[in-house]
């Protein structure tokens, strides 16, 4: 069973509902958002997780959803505060539910959360679907809905009935957001048809890490980039560093968010073989701090301590050391021997151990 991106935001809501500070890093390539939920104060260090980056690793996802809550209602106060930053790829939950599903269904469920800023791509579609609704609308996407529904000029059709059964400013403002929402349709199933493409025109993606471009946003960081072991340079279902650092929405956000935040520390949560890896071309005094986290981490978790960078570059974990200087985990969660895809019933098995996670790295800086 997987942990869909509808599940993640009626979970966002719940939270929300209960005065739990959530905000957004950025959207996604196709215009999703990428939530954050915050917990604790803003006084003291403060910490980055992150999970799915990779799209068969969205468990990961429900597990920072269940330390968020944990963190906020059921832990001791904590000293400092702790972004998670549950799912970094969203478009990829989104893949993972074509291979129960179909590309309309999933487009008719996800379409109308894209945000109304991918503008671009969309006015190529209208002006392709409905040019003479367009003609004057040069700066059609630099406004918002609101202000576009109050326009005067938008063209009335006088030859559909519904026109005159209504009146005018609300059939325009209607027909406005229907063609909207059309493009948008058409916008995620071509972003979606792209992917099945580079996944060798498959609808099961258990196997899949790259977002919705095929590019690898943990090999999309600008720490030693395009020189990890097995990297590819084209698109693909791993492994594609994409054409320079950051040239993805997911990453660059994530890189624009850190750099605002300042984190102490950060965690990568990833998905699978119970490893924790905390190295990457680090002075030797930064490599014996973050060293002694790493170690009391996986000592906690009963993981094993992976010394070196095993050929490592591009990654979140890896940017972070070289970039903000700070001390950076990647923790791989569950068993090696369970095969993709991960259920998220083997959070089960996981949980007593991570719940007190966000806490620990806190306080072992």
């Amino acid at each position: 069973m997987y942990y869909t991106y509808m599940d993640f935001i009626g979970d966002i809501d719940k939270l929300r509902r209960q005065n739990v500070l959530v905000g957004t890093v950025g959207t996604s390539e196709t215009g999703l958002e990428i939530p954050y939920i915050f917990v604790g104060n803003h006084s003291g260090p403060q910490a980055i997780i992150t999970g799915a980056i990779h799209t068969r690793e969205n468990l990961t996802a429900k597990l920072l959803v269940m330390q968020a809550y944990y963190t906020a209602f059921k832990a001791k106060s904590i000293n400092g505060g702790v972004y998670f930053v549950p799912f970094v790829n969203p478009d990829g939950a989104i893949l993972l539910e074509l291979k129960d599903s179909n590309i309309d269904l999933v487009v008719s469920k996800y379409s109308h959360l894209l945000s109304d800023k991918i503008g671009e791509n969309l006015n190529k579609i209208l002006n392709l679907t409905c040019p003479k609704k367009l003609h004057n609308f040069d700066n059609f996407f630099e406004l918002g809905l609101s202000d576009l529904f109050s326009l005067k000029h938008f063209p009335f059709n006088q030859n559909d009935p519904k026109a005159h059964s209504i009146p005018k400013k609300t059939y325009e403002k209607n027909q406005l957001k229907s063609d909207w929402q059309k493009a948008k349709a058409i916008f995620l199933k071509q972003k979606i048809e792209g992917a099945i493409a580079v996944n060798g025109g498959s609808l099961d993606f258990s196997l899949y890490k790259a977002n919705i471009n095929g590019v690898d946003l943990n090999n999309n960081f600008d720490a030693k980039f395009g020189q990890g072991a097995g990297q590819v340079f084209a698109a693909a279902t791993q492994g594609f560093c994409g054409r320079f650092p950051f040239c993805q929405k997911e990453s660059a956000a994530l890189k624009n968010f850190s750099l605002a935040v300042r984190p102490d520390i950060t965690v990568s949560y990833h998905a699978k073989g119970q490893e924790v890896y905390y190295q990457f071309f680090q002075d030797q005094i930064d490599f014996a701090r973050d060293k002694k986290i790493a170690k009391s981490i996986a000592n906690h978790l009963g993981y094993r301590l992976v010394d070196g960078d095993l050929g490592s570059s591009g990654g979140y974990k890896d940017w972070c050391i070289d970039f903000l200087k700070v001390p950076a985990l990647t923790i791989e969660i569950v068993d090696d021997l369970y095969p993709h895809p991960l259920s998220v019933d083997l959070l089960e098995k996981e949980w007593d151990k991570n719940k007190d996670i966000p806490s620990m790295i806190l306080e072992g800086l």
